[in-house]
């Protein structure tokens, strides 16, 4: 009942938006457990988080060590000698996906479980270079099942098609029933605590939903780097909320700000050089990755219905990614 529910709400939503109603659009493709809308922001007089939302900020704490994969090993990888993923093309095969979720703009949560699901894979099987594209792919449509309603499910040959991942619809069904045996239950898959379910936790404390869109972009971006993302996710989620909240926040509302930030720190068991090291590292890697491009690959045509289905066709671009086995 409360997920039909939900899916209710979130169809409401995107007809409000379709009428023309822009701030809400956002709001339409949020988190399906926290998705509050515009009314979410800034309701808190004095500056201060509900009750409610401090158990939530708990429970998500408590399950932050099980979702969270330990991913510094991948600085240690050799590819080229050992024919595994290493850091570098794990960013790059997630920069390329974030502009796959630009394209078929679903919510944030689709995209933050999507980091997180192939993260853990990495994490637990040895991946080789030709599969990541097709991994990350993969797990960006099971994240839209988790998230989404079943109209706005990418569709295989679609998916393949814009995501250029090496492989056919074929390839991309079997990676995607590979990482869903590796990982096993399905609630390992859904009740995972990432940075975004921090930050949403955190959204009435935004003085308005385009200071909070704004950090949810920022997020995003940090995502894609590895570096940034083993940090812990509420260390990385209060890390961007300061940054933007302080930026908002007036001379007469800093003091407030001040203090709700040290609430947290201390709820979140951090010290200040703690977020001062990661503020640092999104710093870098936002201020890297604005200056990028999608790669030529990734570019979006509009065409013609016809165009489009020639291009859906198999072609040699399905040839170059070997069959997938689970070995």
């Amino acid at each position: 009942m409360v997920h039909n529910d939900r899916r209710a709400r979130r169809k409401r939503s995107k007809k409000s938006a379709a009428q023309g109603a822009a701030a809400n659009s956002w709001a339409a493709k949020s988190s399906k457990e926290a998705r509050r809308g515009d009314e979410a922001c800034g309701l808190a007089e004095p500056m201060s988080l509900t009750d409610e939302s401090i158990a939530r900020l708990i429970e998500l704490l408590a399950r932050e060590p099980d979702y969270h994969p330990k991913t510094d090993f991948l600085f240690r990888i050799n590819s080229a000698s050992e024919d595994k993923v290493d850091a570098r093309l794990r960013d790059e095969a997630i920069y390329n996906l974030r502009f796959l979720h630009k394209f078929y703009n679903l919510s944030p949560e689709c995209f933050a479980h999507a980091v997180n699901i192939a993260d853990r894979f990495v994490v637990k099987v040895k991946v080789k270079p030709k599969y990541m594209a097709c991994l990350a792919t993969a797990a960006y449509l099971i994240a839209a099942k988790m998230i989404e309603d079943q109209s706005d499910w990418p569709v295989p040959e679609k998916l393949v098609c814009m995501a250029r991942c090496g492989g056919s619809a074929n390839d991309l069904e079997r990676m995607e029933v590979i990482i869903r045996n590796k990982l096993r239950d399905q609630r390992c898959l859904e009740e995972a605590a990432t940075p975004l379910h921090f930050l949403l936790e955190l959204q009435s404390l935004f003085p308005s939903v385009q200071a909070f869109q704004r950090a949810v972009g920022e997020l995003e971006t940090s995502l894609c780097s590895v570096a940034v993302y083993e940090h812990r996710p509420c260390v990385l989620a209060l890390a961007i909320a300061r940054k933007h909240l302080l930026a908002a926040a007036g001379p007469a509302n800093r003091n407030a700000v001040d203090e709700v930030l040290s609430q947290l720190c201390d709820l979140f068991q951090l010290s200040s050089d703690s977020l001062s090291e990661v503020d640092a590292a999104i710093s870098g890697i936002v201020s890297r990755l604005q200056t990028r491009t999608p790669a030529p690959r990734l570019l979006v045509w509009a065409v013609s219905r016809r165009t489009l289905v020639s291009l859906m066709r198999p072609s040699a671009q399905a040839s170059l990614l070997d069959p997938i086995r689970e070995d």
